[in-house]
């Protein structure tokens, strides 16, 4: 079993209907793994190979993280935590941090495409 490098809460966006859930994370070598509560059983693990991490400048708190078939929204309590977790998300998984203008929550975009857009979301 791979050494925890991060672990820590942040929200998950779910769907259009639940929306954001918070989860407990741990990061453990190039696997996130989550769960609903802390010290319960595994809810989803998100392997971060071939990962690209992208932030936003106008939603401070999330990262995203591209996979190659699905898209994963997070966001962190704070700016410091997000750093935290880009960084450590970085180191684990060798990825590419993009910082984008995009906000794919604009109301031009309904949350329900967001859905459509990431139909394998975690």
């Amino acid at each position: 079993e791979s050494e925890i490098t991060q672990s820590g809460w942040m929200k998950k966006y779910a769907n259009a209907f639940t929306r954001w859930k918070k989860r407990y994370f741990i990061l453990r070598g190039p696997v996130l793994e989550y769960y609903k509560k802390e010290n319960e059983k595994l809810k989803g693990t998100i392997p971060l190979e071939g990962v690209t991490i992208e932030t936003q400048k106008k939603h401070e708190k999330r990262v995203i993280l591209k996979l190659p078939k699905s898209k994963i929204f997070l966001k962190a309590s704070t700016v410091g935590e997000k750093v935290r977790w880009v960084n450590s998300l970085k180191q684990a998984s060798n990825a590419q941090v993009i910082e984008t203008q995009e906000d794919l929550f604009s109301p031009s975009q309904p949350l329900a495409d967001l859905d459509e857009a990431t139909p394998n979301a975690v």
